[in-house]
């Protein structure tokens, strides 16, 4: 990418840290005249609306300012978007659902600024007890726990982060059908720039969440929402939002303009020419790295076991997360990372229910019959631990195989 640049001492396989802004950019971006502060966000907001459903009329035919929102991150953006949502109730305790599969600063967004009754779905054991059947569960039990909850929001992830899994849109199509009055918000954070975010999945849901930087390689300072009602009742612009002066070292909230600068400029590399086609062509090359990752690693079974499902062989983004036994796993996170690698090890993860916790609850969706108990104080998510790469077009395949390599040393 034209404004990324890579470490020469490491090579990144965590779309969080794969790319920083070139420092040129910044310094262009800190000279920005304040009075061209509405012409960076138009930019960075046209730069978005190219990247969600491109070639369809659907991110572009409202009015701009109120269809993209830009935040300085998505927790920002959820615990806004909440906010806003459970104040629109008026006092009605309307039920949000959400699952253990959500990164913990989103629940976290979630359990700070709604104080009506939560209710988390454990579905990430039963996701990774048998990764062949995974994405059947995963929609399965989505169903069961919305006709369970029968929630008014409904808070999922577009590609699950720890499996690399893509939400289903017939999960989304049953919510609607279900209950055409559902609020469903979907967290994007691990899509754009990773698989094409598709029209009918922006149809099927409220509000599109995303960032930045990870897969788009921009700063980590940046998200944006998408909604797809303009006209609705739900207002989410950042109230943050300011200029960035002339001189001011680090400005705050969304009027960073060295953030939107970079998310503009990152953007607009990736869909430089004709947007679908390359983004579709980005999206398949990340799979194909992924997938070149798997076979070079899967005959080290059962040394090695992938959560990631890999249906015919092919996984369903760039993302690849594997559990390693003991002992030789213990030490493999330090291996890799001393030959040069830099990745996200998932551990076991608490959330820490600060608020209002009796109306706080965890429903069973691992069993046939589900059950619904009151939250304890800390919750855990993810069940185990697990190493997780980020496979994007800026890989080579000799990266893919000398990061494969360098694992599979280690485990023989």
């Amino acid at each position: 990418m034209r404004s990324a640049i890579h470490d020469a001492d490491a090579r990144y396989f965590d779309c969080a840290f794969i790319a920083c802004v070139a420092r040129e950019l910044i310094e262009r971006a800190t000279l920005e005249d304040p009075r061209q502060w509405s012409d960076i966000v138009d930019g960075a907001r046209v730069a978005i609306a190219s990247t969600l459903a491109p070639g369809y009329d659907i991110a572009t035919r409202a009015d701009k300012d109120s269809h993209v929102s830009l935040f300085a991150n998505t927790t920002s953006a959820f615990t806004r978007l909440l906010a806003q949502i459970e104040r629109g109730y008026a006092g009605s305790r309307p039920t949000l659902l959400s699952t253990d599969l959500e990164y913990p600063g989103c629940i976290a967004a979630v359990d700070d600024s709604w104080g009506a009754p939560v209710v988390m779905a454990q579905l990430a054991a039963g996701l990774t007890a048998d990764p062949t059947g995974a994405d059947a569960f995963l929609h399965d039990a989505l169903v069961r726990a919305f006709n369970v909850v029968k929630p008014r929001v409904v808070l999922v992830s577009h590609v699950i982060r720890a499996t690399g899994q893509v939400l289903s849109k017939r999960t989304l199509r049953y919510f609607r059908e279900a209950n055409p009055c559902v609020l469903v918000i979907v967290d994007g954070s691990q899509a754009v720039g990773n698989i094409v975010v598709d029209a009918e999945l922006l149809e099927l849901c409220d509000f599109y969440i995303s960032s930045g930087h990870k897969w788009l390689g921009g700063m980590a300072t940046s998200g944006f929402v998408w909604q797809r009602d303009a006209s609705g009742r739900w207002q989410v612009a950042d109230p943050a939002q300011s200029v960035a002066f002339r001189g001011q070292r680090q400005p705050g909230g969304s009027g960073n303009a060295a953030a939107w600068t970079s998310l503009a400029d990152s953007v607009s590399d990736m869909v430089e020419g004709r947007p679908l086609a390359r983004l579709s062509r980005i999206a398949y090359t990340n799979r194909r790295l992924a997938r070149l990752f798997h076979v070079r690693l899967q005959a080290l079974s059962p040394k090695l076991q992938f959560l990631t499902p890999f249906p015919r062989g092919m996984p369903p983004s760039g993302l690849v997360s594997f559990a390693a036994a003991k002992p030789a796993g213990d030490t493999l996170g330090p291996a890799v990372h001393d030959a040069g690698f830099r990745f996200s090890v998932l551990e076991r993860e608490q959330i820490r229910w600060r608020g209002w916790l009796e109306d706080r609850y965890l429903l069973d969706c691992a069993s046939t019959y589900p059950s619904i108990e009151r939250a304890s104080e800390y919750t855990d998510t993810w069940p185990r631990r697990a190493f997780r790469f980020c496979f994007h077009y800026w890989h080579s395949e000799q990266d893919v195989i000398s990061l494969a390599d360098t694992i599979a040393e280690h485990l023989t």
